[in-house]
């Protein structure tokens, strides 16, 4: 990677899962919560946790056995800013609690290349979890990454990816080979197919009131098409409400989660995806509400 000409720099980074152990105001001894812990350069310019970390914490992480951990984190870890703790055993100081970093299914917590490696109990010579490159400016990536793949072959098993790559790879691990993930899931698929009926149900109970109006339309020459128009019609009106509301529910559960921190990301793509569905649910409803309706006789309708 540094013999290449389209990467300026390369800095590696060491992964290491551990066991935090922390004692509490009372003395008390608290233990077995798992962190993730990333040992990253410490150069003001680095580039791991550019967006998070300013030149002078990373300048905090040179003290042997310095972490930073997330703000939000703190109780979680039994610990102050400046308390000690321990990691897998080894004693470490919280240097700086910053925002950013809380994340999905344990804490995560940062120190220096050194200090992970030696809380790992491995030497330098081993190498490290990740290597994380910066390629030129105008540079082909695409190029660049085929070269990686193509030369290292003597290196052993590797991968290459592009950051949007390993982005997308971790989101689909973390949502479908985790029990986080596929709990989530579950639920959102129990929760649409309970909407479902509901609103089927709701539509059906409107429908069944206007029954007598929409037989003597039938009766007046309104086909059962134009009726059936009219029913999805209004099951739209009322998807289009469900979405308004949903969509002020959403921002107000967002601002909570905002308060207490918690990581929640919302894109483009996932409140089309959302509106979509929304609008799925409602045409199924208004389809599910119309069929009786339309195979009913006008004239049983008008006894």
């Amino acid at each position: 990677m540094r013999m290449d000409p389209d990467i300026p720099v390369v800095e590696p980074y060491q992964w290491v899962d551990g066991d935090w152990r922390a004692r509490s105001a009372s003395a008390e001894a608290v233990g077995g919560v798992s962190i993730y812990l990333s040992g990253i350069s410490t150069a003001g310019n680095a580039l791991m946790f550019d967006r998070v970390l300013a030149p002078w914490q990373r300048n905090l992480l040179r003290e042997p056995g310095g972490v930073i951990v997330d703000r939000a984190d703190l109780p979680t870890l039994a610990s102050t800013e400046g308390g000690i703790a321990w990691i897998n055993n080894h004693p470490v100081r919280i240097v700086a609690a910053v925002d950013g970093l809380r994340g999905l299914g344990g804490v995560n917590v940062i120190s220096s290349l050194e200090s992970a490696r030696e809380i790992s109990d491995q030497p330098a010579n081993r190498g490290s979890t990740y290597l994380v490159a910066r390629v030129r400016s105008g540079a082909d990536v695409q190029a660049v990454q085929a070269r990686l793949r193509a030369n290292g072959a003597s290196f052993g098993p590797h991968e290459v990816w592009t950051a949007q790559v390993f982005a997308r790879r971790s989101q689909i691990y973390w949502m479908f080979d985790t029990g986080a993930g596929a709990g989530v899931l579950f639920m959102a698929i129990v929760v649409c197919l309970v909407g479902a009926v509901v609103t089927s149900q709701s539509l059906k109970t409107v429908v069944a009131g206007s029954a007598r109006e929409y037989a003597v339309l039938n009766a007046l020459g309104v086909s059962r098409s134009a009726l059936g128009r009219v029913v999805i019609e209004q099951a739209l009106w009322i998807g289009g409400m469900g979405l308004l509301l949903a969509a002020i529910a959403s921002m107000a559960l967002l601002a909570v989660a905002r308060m207490y921190r918690v990581p929640v990301a919302l894109n483009g793509q996932a409140l089309l995806g959302c509106a979509a569905l929304i609008a799925l649910l409602a045409l199924l409803s208004g389809i599910g509400a119309m069929r009786g309706l339309l195979r009913a006789d006008p004239a049983t309708l008008l006894r």
